[in-house]
């Protein structure tokens, strides 16, 4: 039970030390390159994994052909687990990149139809405006209608 607990202190340093190092450098890296995040994610996994692995192989005295066993499966499984995150990652950046241009086009849009939206809505405004002022003159045109009328009417008699 004392190997157990010793094998698990000595892989849980090893992990913790190598997640706390690789969520710092990454945190420092992120604001630089747009794919990182989930290439560093894996990264960080697969370090702290491996040197947890390590960790505990070298505590349990492996030999040296069981410890290069250890490392090259953890190899294999690092560059899988790497390239994946590599090829997700620029997955990932290609579609943000395309998700921004389909933004910018759609604002592009709106903003030409608000603006072939302004143009009759300014000629109905126009209209309504002279409407508005031919309501408030008809009482004076039709006084001055009267009174031609009369003048008229004055030149018959």
């Amino acid at each position: 039970m004392t190997d157990l607990m010793a094998v698990t202190g000595v892989a849980a340093l090893g992990t913790g030390t190598t997640g706390i190092l690789g969520w710092a450098v990454t945190r420092l890296l992120l604001r630089r390159f747009e794919n990182l995040p989930l290439f560093a994610l894996s990264a960080v996994t697969l370090l702290a994994t491996a040197a947890g692995a390590l960790s505990a192989a070298r505590a349990m005295y492996l030999s040296a052909r069981d410890l290069a066993v250890v490392l090259v499966v953890l190899a294999l499984g690092a560059g899988t687990s790497l390239l994946t995150a590599w090829l997700l990652g620029r997955q990932a950046a290609a579609d943000r990149h395309r998700a921004r241009a389909h933004e910018a086009a759609r604002r592009e849009l709106v903003a030409w139809i608000s603006q072939d939206l302004q143009e009759p809505l300014t000629a109905l405004r126009s209209t309504l405006e002279t409407l508005e002022a031919a309501d408030r003159l008809r009482p004076q045109i039709d006084r001055l209608a009267g009174v031609a009328d009369d003048l008229l009417e004055i030149t018959r008699s």
